[in-house]
């Protein structure tokens, strides 16, 4: 009895410290992303339909008996609210393309609003009707919208909105203080405190005027600075949380116990690498490895955990994302959990191939294997060794030429280091990876792999390999040495495969299924980027060892998201890529 009790504190635990929990029937499908970028643009489209009627002046009879009701001021301060509302729709646009709650609550507010402000300006009803139908919409999807604020962007803000309350004060008193001598005619205090209050509005009681350029620059920056503060809060306010959610005690070490037992995928080991954040389900049955880059959750790979739990956690983080205002993306998936994505409304599209090698029946014999004995037959006339040790086996002697080898390497591409499902030398710190090297006889390193463990069942099944790195003045076939030699030294200790990793942006031609429209622009895209990356040597030099192949998916709400997907997933792999680099990249490729 103790242990389901333990179980149940523990998940009523888990839920009081997560982010905002939602129904399980909420889904990030496409009939729900549809509907929240429709809205996003229905709204964008009215706060230019409020700017636009409101410099553009109506003529019709009752718009000319219409100052006769009501006020010329009043009429002329709708006219500048309206325009006020629009660029407020503009602003709040954007929230609510991140599913802000908090920018679904303003925008109905501001929508209601200006249809009243269409009402007493002109009688514009036409304007007020789309106005309203707009805002009831939203009140119909409203279950669309429940991402809140990020609470650290909130704290900030909240100093920002201070420090905008009582320093705007102070300098327009002191301005008019300083300038007091330069409007005509001499303002009393009660009239310069009703023109700072109008300029608040961008308008004017026009009770003085300015007599000097730094009198009407003094006044005009008054609604400019205060335009920018508002700009600035809305703006921190409406958008996603930035930072992935924390995790919770013991949840890295409940993750890699669930990973020993059900990470037999070729990415899983790179989930425990320190930038990606742990989040487990409700039950800990399952986990995803996910960052946050410019508000897309990447997740790698599939959810690790048992069956059940990882559909459950496909469910789950789809919640997290929705409450916290992130698009969701699974990058590197297997083919074994698309029924899942597929019912919780989500997009598949094949990316890679991913390359297994059986090492039970491995031999290197026959034709087929022709280039492969060839590098290993030529490594033994030149006196090239291979070595095959644990990461704690590495020396700083050999560490530094290591070092030495791969920043070679990456200069020589032109990039900088790349991460994501790219290691680097730090995990070399690691005692559970392996490292694969070959040395020519005087001892110099010539080439070396880095290798990571696929578990199953508490056990190492497998190793994918990690990174591959040779001295670029050196033997020439190095890599198909070491990647040979490795696999006969695996299949001798009794694994049961190994993973050359993927190939990107390849695809074997299959017989069953129709290729999509979305496939063939992929195809035309690896096209264009071949002179960039090479990605067909990529896939020849790993077609040199007979794998089996097998696809490699990325998961996501649908094709409107892939251009923000496409720049988060750059960013994982290049988080320190500036523009210059790109310049240098693309002039290198031109000469």
């Amino acid at each position: 009895m103790a242990q389901p009790v333990a179980g149940l504190r523990a998940a009523i635990s888990r839920h009081m410290h997560s982010p905002l929990q939602a129904p399980r029937s909420w889904r990030f499908g496409r009939r729900r992303g549809r509907a929240r970028a429709i809205l996003t643009v229905l709204v964008a489209l009215s706060g230019v339909l409020n700017i636009l009627s409101a410099l553009i002046e109506r003529v019709n009879a009752i718009v000319a008996d219409w100052p006769r009701i009501i006020p010329v001021p009043i009429l002329h301060g709708t006219r500048t609210a309206v325009v006020v509302a629009g660029f407020g729709l503009l602003l709040l646009a954007q929230g609510l393309g991140h599913g802000s709650r908090l920018a679904w609550g303003l925008t109905v507010a501001t929508l209601i609003g200006a249809a009243l402000l269409h009402l007493v300006k002109g009688f514009d009803v036409p304007e007020a009707a789309i106005q309203g139908s707009v805002a009831a919409l939203l009140v119909v999807y409203r279950d669309d919208f429940r991402a809140r604020p990020d609470p650290p962007t909130q704290a900030g803000t909240l100093r920002a909105a201070v420090l905008a309350v009582i320093g705007l004060p102070l300098y327009t008193a002191l301005g008019f203080r300083v300038l007091h001598a330069f409007f005509i005619p001499s303002p009393p205090v009660s009239a310069m405190a009703r023109e700072a209050l109008a300029r608040l509005v961008l308008s004017s009681t026009g009770a003085f005027r300015p007599a000097s350029f730094q009198a009407r620059w003094f006044l005009d920056s008054i609604s400019l600075i205060w335009t920018l503060a508002l700009l600035t809060i809305g703006l921190a306010i409406l958008r996603p949380v930035l930072r992935a959610t924390p995790e919770q005690a013991h949840d890295r070490d409940r993750a890699l116990a669930l990973l020993r037992q059900w990470g037999d995928a070729p990415l899983t080991y790179m989930t425990t690498w320190p930038r990606n954040t742990l989040w487990l389900t409700g039950a800990s049955d399952s986990y995803v490895a996910y960052r946050v880059v410019n508000g897309v959750a990447l997740v790698l790979g599939d959810p690790i955990g048992t069956p059940g739990g990882c559909v459950r956690a496909i469910d789950e983080f789809l919640d997290l994302c929705g409450a916290n205002g992130w698009m969701p993306c699974f990058y590197g998936t297997t083919g074994r959990l698309l029924d899942s994505y597929r019912a919780a409304g989500l997009t598949v599209l094949q990316i890679a191939e991913g390359t297994l090698i059986d090492l039970t029946t491995l031999e290197f014999k026959g034709k087929a294997w022709q280039d492969i004995r060839t590098a290993l037959n030529r490594a033994e006339r030149e006196g090239i060794t291979y070595e095959l040790l644990n990461a704690g086996q590495v020396d700083a002697a050999l560490r530094a030429q290591l070092r030495a080898i791969s920043n070679a390497w990456t200069a020589e591409k032109g990039l900088p280091e790349m991460g994501f499902t790219l290691g680097t030398l730090d995990e070399l710190d690691d005692p559970q990876i392996r490292v694969a090297l070959a040395r020519d006889a005087s001892g110099v390193v010539q080439g070396f792999t880095t290798w990571l463990p696929v578990y199953a069942n508490g056990q190492v099944r497998g190793w994918t390999i990690d990174l591959m790195r040779r001295r670029l003045d050196g033997f020439k076939t190095v890599m198909e040495f070491v990647i040979a030699r490795t696999a006969l030294a695996l299949r001798d200790e009794g694994y049961a495969y190994i993973s050359l990793s993927s190939a990107p942006l390849a695809r074997i031609e299959r017989e069953a299924g129709e290729v999509s429209v979305l496939q063939r622009a992929l195809d035309l895209l690896t096209e264009l980027l071949e002179p960039f990356y090479g990605f067909e040597s990529l896939f020849a030099f790993k077609r040199k060892f007979k794998p089996r192949w097998e696809p490699v998916y990325l998961v996501f709400p649908g094709v409107g998201a892939l251009p923000r997907i496409s720049v988060a997933i750059v960013r994982a792999y290049l988080p320190n890529l500036g523009r210059r680099d790109v310049l240098e990249l693309l002039r290198s490729r031109e000469s």
